[in-house]
């Protein structure tokens, strides 16, 4: 008897966190510094499976950004996306099991914005982590970013 009240007072509080929007997509932005590089990444921090979910990735350089420009997430973070596109399209990339890779071999300007076009996948629960690595000239920023995805 316990134990079915405990699982519709469960399934109650589940239906109005869904109701109230409380599972739906939230996002923030988690940001570093690192010598004159900056990088700010905007990524959903709850999201639900199949939803579009943001992953953008800013980089600014005191001084600007002038040279080539290096940006390695972890493969294990991605794979959790049914990804559609990059912007802007890297002139080459690499992956492997632990990361992916996508290079500029020039940049200009004072800030640099590449965006992720994608969803999470439908199997997708709970909770997953990655990193983000940004590398222009001599600095290297590295950024922890958090999902979790409502059942």
């Amino acid at each position: 008897e316990r134990l079915r009240w405990t699982a519709l007072a469960v399934l109650g509080l589940l239906v109005l966190a869904g109701l109230a929007n409380l599972l739906g997509l939230r996002t923030t932005t988690s940001s570093t510094t690192s010598g004159d590089l900056e990088v700010e990444v905007l990524h959903a921090s709850i999201a639900r499976a199949g939803l579009t979910a943001p992953l953008q990735i800013t980089v600014r350089r005191g001084g600007g950004l002038d040279g080539p420009m290096e940006v390695s997430v972890s493969s294990a973070y991605l794979d959790r996306f049914d990804q559609h596109g990059l912007d802007p399209q890297p002139d080459s990339s690499r992956a492997d099991e632990r990361v992916t890779t996508w290079e500029w071999d020039h940049v200009e300007g004072p800030v640099q914005v590449v965006t992720l076009d994608a969803r999470i996948e439908p199997g997708v629960h709970w909770r997953f982590d990655g990193v983000v690595e940004v590398t222009a000239g001599d600095d290297v920023a590295r950024v922890e970013v958090v999902t979790w995805v409502a059942p």
